[in-house]
């Protein structure tokens, strides 16, 4: 790809145009030299063109390449985006809860403060882990195994 080609693409057609004078220079030639001359030119042309197609071939499959990659690209930002947004409004359900002993827990919004907690640490990490009883009066999470709240 890196090398540079003698025509370039607005000169196409001029180069077909070519072709075909050097078509009617044959019909038209009396002697062998002449004839000689422009099958010669005329292979040049064809050449000429032949290489500029295979340029634009690879152009083309260059181009796929890097829309296949962008694709790839979009639809997994899509995806962190989704993800997003779902802990968003996962998230817009709970709120924060000082318990007795003055650590944050996590609870539904709209429902008894004490009725079902959540560990904030398990809750940062954007998972929602029920606070499991313990010792009398106490709570702790049983996914992360962080200390156990008194209530």
């Amino acid at each position: 790809m890196g090398s540079k080609l003698p025509i370039e693409m607005s000169q196409i057609p001029s180069l077909v145009g070519g072709v075909l004078q050097t078509l009617a220079n044959i019909l038209n030639a009396k002697d062998f030299a002449t004839v000689q001359m422009v099958i010669t030119n005329l292979q040049q042309s064809i050449y000429e063109l032949q290489a500029k197609n295979l340029e634009s071939q690879e152009k083309a499959v260059e181009l796929q390449k890097d829309l296949l990659r962008l694709q790839a690209e979009n639809d997994q930002l899509k995806r962190k985006i989704d993800a997003h947004d779902e802990w968003e409004q996962t998230k817009a359900r709970y709120a924060p809860h000082r318990t007795s002993d003055g650590s944050i827990v996590y609870r539904l919004a709209h429902a008894d403060p004490l009725k079902q907690l959540f560990c904030a640490r398990c809750f940062s990490k954007r998972l929602i882990v029920n606070l499991q009883p313990g010792a009398p009066g106490c709570v702790g999470c049983p996914e992360c195994n962080g200390p156990y709240f008194k209530i």
